[in-house]
C-alpha cells in the first residue's frame, strides 16, 4: 500500500514497531502442526543475555512512533523455518497505571479496546491472506458428477414401469434434482464447504480487518476528545486516517448496503455514480454500483459520494493502526511495569 504523502512516516510494516512471525513449523508433530514464535533478532544464548535483548528490543519499541526512519533498522529475517506465516502486531503499554489523568479508568478501557481491535485486525488479516493464497478446488458440479449419477441411476432404477411419457419426464427431473441435493449433502457431512461459502470465507475475513480498523479509529477519536488527553493522541489519530484515506467510507458503505443497493447515499440522498475502470469493471458513464467488492486485497464499495473507494487488506493498513495505537499509548503518563502485549 502506498502511504500519502502527508502520513508523516507512517510506513506500514517498514515501521520499528515489532511485527512477529506467528507461523506453523516445517516439523509436524504427531497430533498435528506446532507452533513457534519466531523472534524478529537472532534467539537469545542464556537467560540474562535473553532479557537484555528483549530490554532493548521494548526500550525501542516505547519510542518508535516518534523514531526517524534513519533508526529504524530493529527487524531482521525470522529465526525460523515456517509455513503459512502470519503477522502479530505488538504493542508496549510504558506503565500499569495511567499518572494524572483524571478520568484515567476511563481512558484505560478505551486502550484496552484499542489493544483488542488490533488482534482483531491481525487475525483477520493472517486469515485473509491464508484463504487468499488457497489453491482454488474443483467447482462443486464436477467433483460431484459421478455421486450425482450413481445416485440418479439408483433412483431410476425404482420408476414403476408403467408412467407415461409426461410423467417420466417429470419424475426424472425429479430424480435430477433429488440426486444433486443428496450428493451436496454428502460432502456438506463430509465437512467439505459450498463453494460459495469457500469464496465468502475471503469477504469475511476482510469485513473482520475493515471493521477492527474502524473500531481503532472511533476508540481513538473518543480518547482525543476526553478531557486531559494528550494532544499526541489527536496528531496519532490524523496520521492513521491519513495512512487509510477510505476507511470510513468503505465502512459506511458495508454497513449500509441496503441504502447502496436503491443508489441511496447519506440521509436517503439518490448517489451521483461516478466513472469507474479498473481489471475487472468499466463504467465510464458511472453506471455500476459496486458492493462487496474484492479485487485482490482491495475490499471495495461505492461510497455516498457515488465513487468507488477500496481499502487494503494488508499488513501495511494494519500496521499503521498499530503505530497509531503504540503512539496513544506513548503519549501518557504512566507508573508501575511496563508490559508488551500480546502475551
Amino acid at each position: 500500500m502506498t502511504m500519502d504523502d502527508d502520513s508523516d512516516g507512517l510506513q506500514g510494516p517498514s515501521s520499528s514497531l515489532p511485527i512477529f512471525q506467528l507461523a506453523a513449523t516445517a516439523s509436524r508433530a504427531a497430533s498435528g502442526s506446532s507452533h513457534a514464535i519466531c523472534y524478529a533478532d537472532s534467539r537469545p544464548g542464556d537467560h540474562s543475555q535473553g532479557i537484555q535483548r528483549l530490554r532493548g528490543r521494548w526500550e525501542a519499541i516505547s519510542n518508535a512512533a516518534q523514531a526517524s526512519p534513519a533508526r529504524n533498522s530493529m527487524r531482521a529475517a525470522p529465526q525460523c523455518d515456517t509455513i503459512q506465516a502470519m503477522q502479530v502486531f505488538a504493542l508496549r503499554y510504558p506503565g500499569t497505571w495511567i499518572n494524572g489523568l483524571q478520568n484515567s479508568h476511563e481512558a484505560g478501557v478505551l486502550l484496552s479496546l484499542l489493544e483488542h481491535h488490533l488482534a482483531d485486525a491481525s487475525l483477520g488479516l493472517g486469515l485473509f491472506e491464508e484463504a487468499l493464497a488457497r489453491p482454488r478446488s474443483t467447482p462443486g458440479w464436477m467433483r460431484r458428477q459421478s455421486t450425482v449419477q450413481a445416485i440418479q441411476r439408483a433412483m431410476e432404477s425404482q420408476l414403476p414401469p408403467n408412467l407415461t411419457p409426461e410423467q417420466r419426464f417429470a419424475a426424472l427431473d425429479d430424480i435430477r434434482e433429488t440426486a444433486d441435493l443428496q450428493a451436496r449433502q454428502q460432502e456438506w457431512a463430509a465437512g467439505i464447504l459450498p463453494d460459495s461459502y469457500e469464496r465468502q470465507l475471503l469477504s469475511i475475513h476482510a469485513h473482520t480487518v475493515a471493521y477492527a480498523l474502524d473500531d481503532i479509529d472511533k476508540k481513538l477519536g473518543v480518547l482525543a476528545g476526553m478531557s486531559g488527553v494528550p494532544g499526541e493522541v489527536s496528531a496519532a489519530r490524523d496520521k492513521y486516517l491519513a495512512a487509510l484515506p477510505y476507511l470510513r467510507q468503505v465502512r459506511d458503505s458495508a454497513h449500509h448496503t441496503e441504502d447502496r443497493a436503491r443508489g441511496l447515499g447519506s440521509f436517503d440522498r439518490p448517489i451521483t455514480l461516478q466513472p469507474i475502470s479498473n481489471t475487472f469493471i468499466n463504467a465510464p458513464g458511472g453506471s455500476a454500483i459496486v458492493l462487496n467488492f474484492l479485487n485482490g486485497n482491495k475490499l471495495g464499495y461505492t461510497s455516498a459520494d457515488g465513487n468507488l473507494r477500496e481499502l487494503e487488506i494488508t499488513a501495511n493498513s494494519v500496521a499503521a493502526a498499530q503505530v497509531a495505537i503504540q503512539g496513544t499509548l506513548n503519549a501518557f503518563s504512566w507508573r508501575g511495569p511496563a508490559r508488551g502485549v500480546p502475551s
